[in-house]
């Protein structure tokens, strides 16, 4: 078993690390919540890269919970504050976003995970709606980017 991190800020640190996810390429992304980012280290906890900052534009972070990669490498990252998912490229660029506050499909309640199967459908748990959500992935590389269409 391995243990890694601490309390703190900087990079490799903590304040309320809430989600964990390994990434197609092997990387361990975790949410770290309070610090309003995603930290990514290798399987043997040495610190990689980071992305997100605090705020309420695009791009931003609020309440940072669930991440998960597709076969591209995007970055999905749940904030269940926003009522959403940001989709970031491999640089943190923000490429999409996606859901508001609501019950009607496409929209959430508090979402708090994320799962995206080999196939690229992305799972969204919408936790308050007392449901999971199912989206498609429908762009490719080359295309201008991924786009959502509701499922179930």
């Amino acid at each position: 078993m391995a243990i890694w991190g601490s309390r703190g800020s900087g990079d490799g640190e903590f304040n309320f690390p809430a989600y964990i996810a390994l990434s197609r390429s092997g990387e361990v992304l975790v949410t770290d919540a309070l610090n309003y980012r995603v930290q990514a280290f290798d399987q043997n906890g040495k610190f990689l890269w980071k992305m997100g900052r605090q705020g309420d534009g695009s791009g931003d972070f609020a309440a940072p919970k669930g991440l998960a990669t597709d076969t591209e490498g995007h970055l999905y990252v749940v904030d269940a504050l926003f009522d959403g998912v940001q989709i970031f490229d491999r640089e943190g660029a923000l490429l999409l976003g996606f859901g508001s506050r609501g019950r009607a499909p496409g929209e959430f309640s508090l979402p708090t995970g994320a799962f995206i199967d080999a196939r690229d459908q992305i799972y969204v748990a919408d936790s308050y709606n007392q449901r999971v959500q199912v989206f498609e992935f429908v762009g490719r590389s080359g295309d201008s980017h991924p786009a959502e269409t509701a499922k179930r």
